[in-house]
């Protein structure tokens, strides 16, 4: 369980990781000019992101344990998947 536990974390975080390049030129074609300003919006909000969210999941491991709190992200590829599908097509 442990092993496996593992891996399981660790391709959740490639495939969360994996859409940054994506998001950084979607918002670069919505503002060529600004291009630069673009992607460190894309990457600070993602890194802001991860702060803002850790201490509330830290408080949940300790209330519900690490296992279920854990698991409770596994939900965020599959809204995102769904997310990706609401993009428009070039």
């Amino acid at each position: 369980s442990g092993i496996l536990s593992v891996v399981l974390l660790m391709s959740g975080m490639s495939a969360l990781s994996s859409t940054i390049p994506i998001s950084i030129i979607h918002a670069q074609n919505a503002n060529p000019r600004l291009a630069g300003m673009a992607s460190s919006l894309v990457m600070g909000l993602s890194f802001a992101m991860g702060a803002v969210t850790a201490t509330p999941f830290g408080i949940l491991a300790d209330n519900v344990g690490i296992e279920n709190a854990t698991s409770l992200p596994l939900i965020l590829p599959i809204l995102a998947g769904f997310t990706a599908l609401s993009l428009k097509t070039d």
